[in-house]
């Protein structure tokens, strides 16, 4: 049986500069709601400026309580992309619940945590994408998955993650964000009359 559970919260957490590309890696400068940007970029005019975008995300994965979870992946679509240089974008397996909500006092460590993750798995690469068209990352942490609460995510950028520095643009927009999961079994609750 798929299960399609649609993104509960998602946002991006960003760092700008105007001349030091470590800096806005390092050091988060904002953060919006409802807003899917990730990638990194390189402007010149109206402002020189340096941008780092990784996303924050979570599900209400309560719904799966009594299921055998056998597969999870992220589903996404692209609506905008701004990748002169093409990049993957990375899933990161990031537990944020602890600054959930994200705000301007906790930004930061959800933001630095995301680049710091050793490990990440492959939503996709920016080269060749369609807009507005489904892609599957490959499979997530079936373990991860919170059958009784709130799963959380977060997405970088690879060139990010590589620390290479951006010469323009470099990001995309993500929209219908969905935990797609596969469960061999789906228990039903049972009401028992005495």
């Amino acid at each position: 049986m798929q299960i399609e559970i649609p993104v509960k919260y998602y946002g991006q957490v960003s760092g700008t500069h105007a001349t030091s590309i470590a800096t806005a890696r390092a050091t988060s400068t904002g953060f919006a709601n409802n807003t899917a940007h990730v990638g990194q970029l390189r402007i010149t005019t109206p402002v020189a400026l340096y941008g780092v975008y990784r996303i924050f995300l979570s599900f209400d994965t309560s719904i799966l309580q009594d299921a055998l979870v056998s597969q999870v992946n992220l589903r996404m679509q692209c609506n905008t992309d701004n990748s002169a240089t093409n990049f993957n974008v990375q899933i990161v397996e990031q537990d944020w619940s602890a600054s959930d909500p994200i705000t301007n006092g906790n930004r930061e460590t959800v933001y630095d945590a995301c680049l710091a993750a050793a490990s990440s798995i492959l939503w996709r690469s920016t080269s060749g994408i369609s807009l507005n068209t489904d892609y599957d990352s490959a499979n997530l942490t079936t373990s991860r998955i919170a059958k009784n609460g709130i799963t959380y995510f977060s997405l970088r950028s690879s060139r990010d993650k590589a620390a290479n520095t951006p010469t323009g643009l470099e990001d995309i927009f993500l929209t219908n964000i969905r935990l797609v999961v596969q469960t061999t079994t789906f228990m039903t609750p049972q009401v028992i009359f005495i």
